[in-house]
């Protein structure tokens, strides 16, 4: 499952934290930045999986067991902020910002506690808008010199009111780890399992580029280098639209300017619906689930706003 959660903000704010599976059953893995790396767990009736949701930039995804990343009714993702953010406050202030216009104002510390080894963490609750379809409650988790998150998102009210307690049970399996010694896990855990490994193409990494100084708010070398992805014409396609999309929908949402907003809005549609049919045309599940979940939803959000913008 794809969510529009944290493609709209959290997406582009994180880094990409790849998720090294520690079990042949999928139930821990170790998600790691470059300040930063932190173990968990599946709670029972749940997998962790380093697969499915890594094209999209989510290495660490979890859901239950007996559904999939892209049909879940909720899942969950594990990532760690962007190494400009070193304070827990400053990046959830800038979250809700960055996302107020979508989500509205999110409740605050709904829950608070502490890790399995003692870091505190707080939980914020994002229902569903007008503009945004997802229930979701995010736990953010102060690190030495990084923010940890992790978000349950879920595509209707019955199913977070069912599933949301599982946030805090993968909260009673968070372990922080140094970078060197989540490196040496990884290796051992190569040693003792065929794990499978996420393959990155060449247009997934230019992708990925674009991505870092999207973040870094050089749109417009992000644009660039999302051209040159798409160029290569390799697998990875269907995202790099969607990614490329999500940046003229967040700058338009920020734009003053009624011509420029208007003008990115209209790209990001095009770009969500080129994503659209490329992925339907895929023997791919997860290309496939994005006309149902993801960037359809981006898709109406953008033309939401466009039609209001055009009035």
């Amino acid at each position: 499952m794809k969510t529009k959660v944290c493609i709209v903000a959290f997406l582009a704010l994180g880094a990409f934290c790849p998720c090294a599976s520690a079990q042949d059953n999928y139930r821990g893995g170790i998600v790691y930045g470059p300040k930063a790396a932190f173990n968990i767990s599946a709670p029972d009736g749940w997998v962790l999986d380093n697969q499915a949701g890594a094209s999209q930039g989510l290495p660490c995804v979890l859901y239950p067991k007996s559904e999939s990343w892209a049909d879940a009714r909720t899942v969950i993702y594990a990532k760690i902020a962007g190494t400009q953010f070193e304070d827990v406050n400053a990046f959830v202030a800038m979250a809700i910002k960055d996302m107020e216009k979508t989500h509205g104002k999110p409740k605050e510390k709904v829950a608070s506690g502490k890790t399995a080894d003692g870091h505190d963490y707080f939980i914020n609750e994002y229902p569903a808008s007008k503009t945004y379809s997802q229930w979701e409650r995010v736990a953010y988790v102060q690190l030495p010199r990084a923010v940890a998150y992790i978000v349950l998102s879920s595509r209707d009210h019955a199913s977070y009111q069912k599933d949301s307690g599982a946030l805090q049970q993968v909260l009673k399996t968070f372990a922080y780890l140094k970078p060197e010694i989540a490196q040496q896990k990884d290796q051992e855990l190569t040693v003792k399992q065929d794990a499978p490994k996420v393959i990155e193409t060449d247009d997934m990494k230019v992708a990925m580029k674009a991505g870092e100084l999207e973040t870094a708010g050089k749109y417009d070398e992000a644009l660039k280098l999302y051209a040159q992805a798409i160029d290569l014409k390799g697998r990875f396609t269907p995202f790099v639209y969607h990614n490329r999309g999500m940046l003229y929908l967040h700058r338009a949402k920020t734009s003053q300017n009624q011509k420029s907003r208007i003008a990115d809005l209209e790209r990001a549609i095009a770009d969500f619906q080129t994503s659209i049919r490329l992925g339907a045309a895929s023997n791919e599940e997860l290309k496939r689930g994005l006309e149902k979940v993801a960037t359809r939803a981006n898709l109406d959000e953008a033309t939401k706003l466009l039609e209001e913008a055009a009035h």
